[in-house]
């Protein structure tokens, strides 16, 4: 159950930044992991499938004034 999320745009964003946001926008998204995976690619494991599909229906996300791409992890992507 996780999500892969981009950045989109020309600044970089961090971890510690992407934990905050999550923290701040995503409060009821318990045991929420987030793992850096490249530039400006995160990935969001979740503990509950409800959780998970709330954030994907709550889209679009703006994360530093820049979009936040998500799309549910799959083989391959």
């Amino acid at each position: 159950m996780s999500i892969i999320g981009k950045v989109v745009g020309e600044k970089n964003a961090n971890i510690a930044g992407i934990k905050s946001f999550t923290s701040n926008m995503w409060p009821f998204a318990r045991n929420l992991k987030v793992i850096e995976i490249g530039v400006n690619l995160f990935q969001f494991i979740f503990s509950s499938k409800h959780d998970m599909t709330r954030i994907l229906n709550g889209r679009p996300w703006i994360f530093d004034n820049l979009p936040l791409v998500l799309l549910p992890w799959r083989e391959g992507i």
